[in-house]
């Protein structure tokens, strides 16, 4: 029984503090009760943000440097 017991103490611990649930965008049960979403959907938005921006500078690496190595010289764009 009292292995039982802690198969269900762990799951329910890992449903509502871990487990990741849709219906609350993505978030644990736990963040939601305790006041948190907000603070991480704006970290998320900040991961995202930053994730653009790079994903921006390699793509203008990348066509300088096929530019370089074509010998053409054209404008940079963003």
């Amino acid at each position: 029984m009292e292995d039982a017991r802690q198969v269900v103490e762990n799951f329910v611990s890992y449903y509502n503090g871990v487990r990741l649930h849709s219906a609350l965008g993505y978030i644990a049960p736990k963040d939601k009760l305790e006041g948190r979403a907000k603070e991480i959907f704006s970290a998320r938005d900040r991961k995202l943000a930053d994730a653009r921006e790079l994903r921006k500078a390699s793509r203008r690496a990348a066509k300088g440097l096929i530019k370089e190595q074509s010998g053409h010289r054209l404008p940079a764009t963003a």
